[in-house]
C-alpha cells in the first residue's frame, strides 16, 4: 500500500469511528499535500497537534488499519482466502469465501509470470468459457471470472469431498458398483458436455471428484477443446493431456478430437479404479503415449480378478485404438454401463450379448444340430483355466514356429546328397593297385 492510500484509510476509519469529520480530515490531508514528507507530517501527527484526534483514538485507528491490511493481503478480488487447496499447471486452487455472500467456493488463480503468457492466458479464459457455458449436476458450476491486483481467477463451485486418484491412494481400488457409478455419472457430464460441443481433452481420476454422499462431479476444463478460434492456442502435432490417461489420436498429435477421445481417457480412468494403476504404467512421457497408440493394457480381471466378464468388456472397448471402434457417444456409454450393471457383457464388436436370467444366451454354433447337447468352444475352455486370448495365441505362435522347424529338418534330411561307399576288399585273384612314388625307376620284369 503507498503512503497515500495509508493516509486516506486512517482518515476513513477515523470518519467512519465517529472521531473525526470528514471536513477536518480533508483539511488534514490538504496541509499535509502542502509539506514535504517527514516526521510530523504524518495524518495521525497532525490531527493529533490539532487536537482533532487524542493518543488513545489514534491507537485504535491503527490498530483497525493494521487488521484491515492483513485481510487484504488475504484477499482477491471479493473473495477472502481461507486456505490452499491444491495446485496444478494452470495456477494454484484455493478455498476462498465470498465477503458478502459468504459463498464458499474454489478459487482457481493463475500465477502472475503464467499471466504474461498469452498461451496460457487465453487457456485460461477459455476454461472459463467452457465452464460457464456448462449448467449440469455432474459438472462444477462456474460462479465468476475476473482480474484483481493482476491476478486472474476463476470462482468456481467448491466439492467437500475428495478426488479419486487420492480415493485410490488411501484405500487402494475401488469396487466394481463404485466404479460404475462414477462411470455412469461421468457418461452423463459429457453427454451435456457434448451438446455444448466442448470436449474435456484431460479426463483423469485427478479431475474427477466425489462427495460424501457419492455425487461424482467433473472438475479442470483447462484443456477443453471448442474448435474454432480455439486453434489458435494448440499446435496440430504436439500432444496434449495426461499420458496416462491420454486417447491414442491425442498422443499422435491431433487437436481437433471428438467426444469419443474422453471416452478413451474416462476407460482408462476405470482401469485404475479396477486395477490400482493406469492402464500403462511407469516409464516416461513419451513411452507411456507410445504404449497408448501401439500396444494393449494387461487384462483387467488379469489385475483384479473378482471383476466381471462385462466391466472387463466395457472397458477394453472404451479403450479400443480406433475412435470407430469406441462407443460413439455418451448415450451408447450409458446404454453399455446399464447393461454391465444388469449383468449383461458389451460386446467389443458393437454387438451386445444380453442375460437371460442371469444366464449368458447359447449360441447356435455350439448346439448340435440334432442332440441339443452343447459343444464345449476352446476359447470358453481356456478362459476357464485362466488363459486368455493372448496367451494361447502366444503358445499357438511357438506352436507354429515349432513346426516349421521340424519341416526345415526334414526337407534338409531329405536333400542331403548319399554318402560315397568304400572299395570292397579285393577277391582272390585280384590284384590290388599298389602307389610307387614318383621318380621311382620300374623294376625288372622277371624272365620269362
Amino acid at each position: 500500500m503507498t503512503a497515500r492510500k495509508f493516509e486516506h484509510l486512517f482518515g476513513q476509519i477515523a470518519i467512519r469511528e465517529g472521531f473525526v469529520s470528514s471536513e477536518k480530515v480533508n483539511e488534514c490531508l490538504e496541509e499535509q499535500a502542502r509539506k514535504p514528507r517527514g516526521p510530523g507530517n504524518r495524518i495521525g501527527e497532525l490531527m493529533l497537534a490539532k487536537r482533532y484526534l487524542n493518543a488513545e483514538q489514534i491507537r485504535k485507528v491503527l490498530d483497525i488499519q493494521a487488521k484491515l491490511q492483513g485481510e487484504d493481503k488475504k484477499r482477491i478480488g471479493p473473495y477472502r482466502i481461507i486456505g490452499k487447496l491444491g495446485q496444478g499447471g494452470m495456477g494454484t486452487v484455493y478455498l476462498a469465501e465470498h465477503v458478502e455472500e459468504g459463498r464458499r467456493v474454489a478459487l482457481k488463480v493463475l500465477p502472475p509470470d503464467l499471466a504474461r503468457d498469452e498461451e496460457f492466458l487465453e487457456r485460461f479464459r477459455r476454461e472459463a468459457r467452457a465452464v460457464a457455458s456448462l449448467d449440469h449436476p455432474n459438472i462444477v458450476r462456474c460462479f465468476g471470472v475476473g482480474v484483481s491486483g493482476g491476478l486472474h481467477y476463476i470462482a468456481m463451485e467448491f466439492v467437500e469431498g475428495k478426488d479419486v486418484e487420492s480415493i485410490i491412494e488411501e484405500r487402494g481400488p475401488m469396487s466394481e458398483g463404485e466404479t460404475l457409478a462414477v462411470a455412469r455419472q461421468m457418461a452423463a457430464a459429457l453427454s451435456a458436455a457434448c451438446t455444448r460441443g466442448v470436449v474435456h481433452r484431460d479426463i483423469k481420476p485427478a479431475n474427477i471428484l466425489v462427495d460424501a454422499d457419492g455425487m461424482a462431479k467433473l472438475t479442470d476444463f483447462g484443456l477443453a477443446w471448442r474448435g474454432g478460434s480455439d486453434a489458435k492456442v494448440t499446435q496440430t502435432g504436439v500432444a496434449v493431456g495426461t499420458p496416462y490417461y491420454i486417447s491414442p489420436e491425442q498422443a499422435r498429435g491431433i487437436q481437433d478430437v471428438d467426444v469419443r477421445s474422453d471416452i478413451y481417457s474416462l476407460g482408462a480412468s476405470m482401469y485404475h479404479m479396477m486395477t490400482g494403476q493406469p492402464p500403462f504404467p511407469g516409464g516416461n512421457a513419451m513411452i507411456v503415449m507410445s504404449k497408448h497408440v501401439s500396444e494393449e493394457p494387461v487384462p483387467v480381471r488379469r489385475l483384479a480378478p473378482g471383476a466381471s466378464e462385462g466391466i472387463e468388456a466395457l472397458i477394453e472397448k472404451m479403450l479400443s485404438k480406433k475412435p470407430e471402434d469406441r462407443q460413439q457417444t455418451p448415450e451408447e456409454l450409458l446404454a453399455d454401463i446399464t447393461l454391465v450393471e444388469s449383468g449383461g457383457v458389451p460386446s467389443r464388436k458393437g454387438k451386445v450379448l444380453k442375460r437371460s436370467g442371469g444366464k449368458p444366451p447359447v449360441h447356435p454354433a455350439s448346439v448340435g444340430p440334432l442332440t441339443g447337447i452343447r459343444r464345449i468352444p476352446v476359447g470358453a475352455v481356456m478362459r476357464k483355466v485362466g488363459w486368455d486370448r493372448a496367451d494361447w495365441t502366444q503358445w499357438a505362435i511357438i506352436a507354429g514356429l515349432l513346426a516349421i522347424l521340424a519341416a526345415a529338418a526334414i526337407a534338409i534330411a531329405l536333400l542331403k546328397p548319399p554318402r560315397q561307399k568304400e572299395d570292397p576288399e579285393p577277391r582272390p585273384g585280384m590284384g590290388r593297385k599298389t602307389s610307387m612314388p614318383i621318380g621311382t625307376p620300374n623294376a625288372e620284369k622277371p624272365a620269362g
